[in-house]
């Protein structure tokens, strides 16, 4: 499974080598922002049969998990940088900013990203964890639900059209104050 570019209109599903029965299924078609105005990616897998639902099924599972794994799902902005804390980094800081807050109510806890970091205060800190966690279990959640729906459809046509970022909430943006 690999994403590729192409033009808008292209069809979900192609044979496109009757000769040798090359078939090409194509999900999660997406708007290519960096190409001509109607120049769009999708990902794209050529199966030497026409693709039954299990095919389909399979693939779209794979594109489920991808989106799930990618930086637009994991991710939050912090004072204008894009990072993103797996689920016992997001735990333990939360942990060690607890503490500093109810240590000292001015105190900063260094949240690191890319080799560089950022003081935050600890209260603010605290806050932003929390929402973080729940954005977290929002985001596994829908996609347990897309995991859900596409083992109960059992066409093609119904599972070639299944959008795999449907109901993912909206990335976290925090700012500090000054």
């Amino acid at each position: 499974m690999e994403r590729v570019k192409g033009t808008a209109g292209v069809k979900p599903l192609e044979c496109i080598n009757p000769g040798r029965n090359r078939w090409a299924v194509r999900l999660d078609v997406q708007k290519d922002a960096e190409g001509a105005e109607d120049a769009v990616s999708y990902v794209e897998e050529v199966y030497d049969h026409e693709p039954t639902a299990d095919d389909v099924r399979s693939l779209v599972l794979m594109a489920i998990e991808a989106y799930d794994t990618s930086g637009e799902v994991n991710g939050f902005v912090l004072d204008g940088r894009k990072m993103w804390l797996d689920n016992l980094n997001r735990t333990s800081l939360l942990e060690v900013a607890r503490s500093a807050a109810a240590s000292d109510p001015s105190s900063t806890v260094e949240v690191w990203a890319d080799g560089e970091y950022m003081n935050v205060p600890a209260p603010d800190l605290v806050g932003y964890l929390s929402q973080l966690i729940v954005y977290a279990k929002a985001t596994f959640d829908v996609t347990q639900h897309h995991k859900m729906d596409v083992h109960a459809i059992t066409e093609v046509s119904g599972l070639l059209g299944y959008d795999v970022r449907a109901d993912y909430p909206p990335m976290l943006v925090f700012e500090l104050s000054d």
